[in-house]
């Protein structure tokens, strides 16, 4: 399950949205990291390989979430790690 886990200034999300984690056959896929800093705070998701676009729709949500500092020029630049 996908969710925030704030730690002083930082904000960090580990896992699969609830419903994605998917069915995979053969090898498990491999895990990739994004890291994003802006100022004091530290952004870090965790995905399978393949599921950047359910990372795109959580940068998406991030991005609308005005309590957030992290804002659509923000995710563009993430998406575009991917």
């Amino acid at each position: 399950m996908l969710g925030p886990r704030f730690e002083s200034q930082r904000l960090e999300f580990v896992g699969c949205p609830t419903g994605f984690e998917g069915t995979h056959s053969g090898s498990e896929r491999p895990v990739r990291t994004l890291v994003f800093h802006k100022g004091a705070e530290f952004y870090r998701f965790r995905y399978r390989e393949g599921d950047e676009a359910k990372i795109i729709e959580v940068l998406i949500e991030m991005a609308a979430d005005p309590g957030l500092n992290l804002d659509w020029d923000d995710a563009e630049v993430l998406t575009a790690r991917l």
